[in-house]
């Protein structure tokens, strides 16, 4: 069973994957050779992440013309 969804977080999109398994091309599982972090690592790593230095300058001029 496959789960995804799109999430906004700090002004951007987050997607999440979220299964049993992930099997590709061959049969081969990259997903197993990485040995991902856990959600709440990750999760924690995205919310403390600093927004680029061009992003936010777009986020600024956009909420002075809004």
């Amino acid at each position: 069973m496959l789960f995804c969804t799109i999430a906004s977080l700090n002004g951007r999109y987050v997607v999440i994957l979220e299964g049993d398994s992930f099997v590709f091309d061959k049969g081969f599982s990259p997903v197993e050779l990485l040995q991902p972090e856990s959600f709440e690592v990750v999760a924690e790593k995205l919310k403390n992440k600093k927004v680029d230095a061009e992003f936010a300058s777009y986020l600024e001029v956009n909420q002075e013309t809004e």
